[in-house]
């Protein structure tokens, strides 16, 4: 690990030389050391000499969550991937688990250098994010659990120095005393799951808390559209706040730290001294140029505990390597991400359709006139049955926008509606589990 002053500024030659010595170094330790890249590269007669750059990685096979997701024959797959040099600094600190969204939770295996490594990168985000030790008080809005999210902006705070609540989310202290929290702390920054922070935001507003002091709110653990960030500005803007900002936070459970944008769609800045991120088309595997969409790659440069080589994290993005126009960093940035796992085959009446659930959730969380929504799933005679259910905004035509929500829900997904129905905010509230859920719940498959 580099000094991040180094690192965030340094050339594309300094770069490609720094990670072609990082490669060769650390896959002789994982050669050594991690059972399964051990019989994988003699399985696959990986010549790990030959490996010289990071151009040379594509000579190493993908390694797929389900390489690593236990099963009833072998319950300690995850831990094929886990170091066996525990000594020193290397030696076992702490597990977490991912988020278990579209598999089984895998722990993720961290030793006190992973955790230094952890501290370092709350340090980085603390500089992208802008924060400040002497004016900002931060919430942490994240759901108290083994997840990076959480532990990855306490690690933030913590580095930073700078007052904060570690709240645990709703589940844990309940969304009056988050609100309280940033009313009477006078908080500035506000760390939280997308939907969870328009659920308190606008609480705090209509409720008419004191929160105009709440400046700066960082959004992860889910999707993060430009729509719904000018939703996040206005509701602020609302309370009082004069100069909102609203920024993403790109957290990969398997890459053991999270990447941060400086300013509104810049792009998440990643750390080229920890990490080699790279571009594939998902059908062929063939590694794409600099902006062109594909599935985001994954690689370990440094670290103990858990490590993953050329990981497919199933999310779609670009990569660029360009300076960024906002803080000039040279640190590759990935942007425009999306979830390969929300384009969804579905049988309709009128036959199979892929459905853009990513195109959803942007529609649905970016619409002025929805306050909130959950969609259900079910079946109707052999076909799979969308229902849509929805609180429309108060002072708004409510048939107007289950019209407008009707004509374009299936040009721009594909999805096919059968029915949409409107609730009371109040009642449809109870059944998104804000309060009793770690995470919202937005679709419900009850097929």
């Amino acid at each position: 690990m580099e000094k991040w002053d180094k690192v965030q500024k340094m050339s594309s030659k300094g770069m490609e030389k720094m990670q072609s010595k990082q490669v060769q170094s650390f896959l002789k330790h994982l050669n050594q050391y991690h059972p399964y890249y051990k019989r994988l590269f003699k399985e696959k007669n990986v010549d790990i000499s030959k490996v010289k750059s990071t151009d040379d990685l594509e000579k190493i096979p993908f390694t797929i969550k389900a390489d690593m997701v236990p099963t009833e024959e072998n319950r300690k797959k995850p831990y094929e991937f886990v170091s066996e040099f525990r000594e020193n600094e290397h030696r076992i600190s702490q597990t977490m688990y991912t988020g278990g969204y579209t598999a089984e939770a895998v722990p993720i295996v961290y030793s006190v250098y992973d955790v230094n490594v952890l501290k370092e990168v709350g340090g980085r985000l603390g500089d992208i994010f802008q924060l400040d030790r002497e004016e900002d008080i931060i919430i942490n809005g994240f759901p108290y659990k083994p997840h990076l999210a959480f532990w990855q902006t306490f690690h933030t705070t913590m580095n930073l120095g700078a007052t904060a609540l570690q709240s645990g989310g709703a589940k844990i202290m309940g969304t009056d005393k988050v609100i309280m929290g940033l009313e009477k702390l006078e908080a500035t920054t506000f760390f939280s799951p997308p939907g969870y922070a328009f659920y308190a935001l606008g609480g705090a507003v209509v409720f008419e808390r004191d929160i105009h002091l709440v400046e700066k709110v960082i959004l992860g653990m889910d999707l993060v559209h430009p729509d719904y960030k000018e939703r996040i500005k206005e509701v602020l803007m609302l309370a009082g706040a004069e100069e909102p900002k609203v920024v993403g936070e790109y957290i990969l459970s398997e890459a053991k730290h999270a990447w941060g944008e400086c300013a509104d769609n810049t792009g998440y800045h990643t750390y080229p001294d920890l990490e080699f991120v790279e571009v594939i088309n998902p059908k062929t595997g063939e590694r794409l140029g600099e902006g062109e969409k594909g599935e985001i790659i994954f690689t370990a440069l440094d670290g103990g505990g858990t490590c993953v080589l050329r990981f497919r994290t199933g999310d779609l993005g670009k990569i660029v390597y360009e300076k960024c126009p906002e803080c000039d960093r040279t640190v590759p940035r990935i942007q425009d991400v999306e979830k390969s796992s929300n384009y969804v085959t579905m049988v309709f009446p009128d036959g199979e359709k892929t459905v853009n659930f990513n195109a959803l959730y942007q529609l649905l969380m970016g619409h002025r006139g929805v306050v909130q929504w959950q969609l259900e799933i079910t079946k109707k005679n052999g076909n799979d049955s969308l229902h849509l259910l929805t609180s429309v905004m108060k002072g708004m035509d409510e048939t107007q926008v289950v019209q407008e929500l009707q004509e374009r829900i299936p040009k721009e997904t594909g999805a096919e509606i059968d029915s949409i129905t409107t609730f009371r905010l109040r009642d449809l509230l109870p059944r998104l589990g804000f309060e009793t859920e770690y995470m919202e719940k937005r679709i419900v498959d009850l097929r």
